[in-house]
């Protein structure tokens, strides 16, 4: 829980930063990105938590 927690909070300070870090022609292109990106993170993230395996006790 604490990983998406710090996830969310960073996914949010870096989309309010790119009004700041971008030109109004280049803002919606960089947005654009920024979503795939965020996109590809997620499936990559949920996909390593489906195939997670708690160790085996002994």
């Amino acid at each position: 829980a604490n990983i998406l927690i710090n996830l969310s909070l960073n996914w949010a300070m870096n989309w309010i930063s790119l009004g700041q870090q971008f030109e109004a022609e280049k803002l919606q292109q960089q947005q654009q990105h920024f979503i795939q990106q965020s996109i590809t993170q997620v499936h990559l993230l949920f996909r390593g938590i489906c195939h997670w395996q708690r160790p085996q006790p002994m």
